[in-house]
């Protein structure tokens, strides 16, 4: 299923040139791991893809709707990010976007994207307490774009 889904975002395993398959796999694990230490109450599989920088492109999908209920929505994707965020800064392996999205969106092919850098600026300021929860998730919703999936 999570292969169907990458393809269906347009998204390829490793290429030669950049990480390989095994970095990534290393990454979404870590990142796989954090979120669910902070949230049980749906499943987070993360998964990546080559973007043209020849780095990584990871998407994580939630097993439940959480983009359908604002709260639900904003506790997820803070922690998909501070996950993303921590995991990525203490790795070698270069990336560039993080998607985020729900069962409920894939079948919509939709989902939101924020650029890695942002993700680490905002987690490391929060971390620091340089940023307040309200402004950070004002931040995120600023970086955020809508992902239209390729057909």
């Amino acid at each position: 299923m999570l292969l169907s889904t990458l393809m269906a975002l347009g998204l390829t395993a490793g290429g030669s040139a950049g990480p390989t398959a095994q970095d990534g796999l290393l990454l979404c694990a870590k990142i796989e791991r954090n979120v669910r230490a902070l949230i049980d109450w749906t499943t987070t599989e993360c998964q990546f893809g080559t973007n043209a920088d020849g780095g990584f492109d990871l998407i994580l999908v939630s097993s439940q709707p959480v983009f359908s209920v604002e709260a639900s929505r904003k506790a997820w994707m803070l922690v998909a990010i501070a996950a993303t965020a921590e995991a990525t800064r203490t790795s070698s392996t270069r990336t560039g976007q993080l998607v985020m999205t729900d069962r409920n969106l894939v079948a919509d092919r939709k989902g939101y994207a924020i650029d890695t850098a942002a993700a680490r600026s905002i987690q490391g300021r929060m971390k620091r307490d340089e940023l307040a929860l309200d402004d950070a998730l004002a931040e995120i919703g600023d970086a955020l774009r809508t992902y239209k999936v390729k057909p």
